[in-house]
């Protein structure tokens, strides 16, 4: 069975808008930590890179543990402020949610690791910086909710932000998956406020759920050395 159309860069729900395959280059550090296996996907919607390990079996997982969402912003920043930090660790608890709640109706959510078990990794990233730092994550927030607009910076973040996610069988911490993504993207545009901001979290959560789906084909039929790279 052809499976030639699933991309594995498409596992975080991402698009790109027309940037070339050349404008950003493989990462060296940061939050994936090991970026050395990772290619070009060639895939024409913009700049993505990712590894999968074409031996894997996704229909043994049955559970997935999701890590705290990350936010990682570029380290040329003197100083991020303490509100910018709040709408950050906020929006990571959002996307937490959104993805959890996503995948609640095919997997049971895993608190530690065991036997069919997958586990999560996701961050976003700020666009264009050439090294990073962890600025905020989805335990953070208390379970704040949100008072005022979100600020400027949280908004031009969530606009540009690249993504980079992978996939870990949870006992062995071997890694099944990694992707790279120049920007975040997606079908839902945000527009700012943080209803916008809900429906595009809610969007990636989907996506996230569709993309371990097709993983979940491929296998069945023996075919993730056909997914797009």
């Amino acid at each position: 069975m052809a499976l030639g159309g699933l991309l594995i860069t498409s596992l975080v729900g991402c698009s790109s808008s027309g940037s070339s395959s050349s404008s950003m280059p493989i990462p060296k550090n940061g939050f994936l930590g090991d970026y050395s296996g990772l290619k070009d996907s060639g895939y024409s919607g913009g700049s993505r890179f990712a590894s999968i390990d074409t031996e894997a079996d996704f229909t043994t997982y049955k559970a997935v543990m999701v890590d705290p969402v990350e936010f990682w912003v570029g380290t040329d920043h003197e100083e991020i402020p303490e509100a910018v930090v709040a709408d950050l660790q906020m929006m990571a608890a959002m996307l937490s949610d959104s993805i959890a709640k996503s995948l609640k109706g095919e997997y049971e959510l895993a608190t530690k690791p065991g036997p069919g078990v997958i586990r999560l990794r996701v961050a976003l990233i700020e666009a264009g910086a050439d090294e990073t730092v962890k600025v905020a994550d989805s335990t953070e927030s208390g379970g704040a909710q949100p008072t005022t607009a979100i600020s400027e910076f949280g908004r031009e973040y969530i606009n540009k932000a690249g993504v980079q996610a992978e996939l870990l069988d949870s006992e062995s911490g071997e890694r099944l998956v990694a992707v790279v993504d120049e920007r975040a993207g997606g079908s839902k545009p945000f527009l700012g406020s943080w209803n916008s901001a809900r429906d595009a979290f809610s969007y990636w959560g989907g996506a996230m759920l569709d993309r371990l789906a097709l993983l979940k084909e491929a296998s069945k039929v023996d075919a993730l050395d056909q997914v797009a790279l």
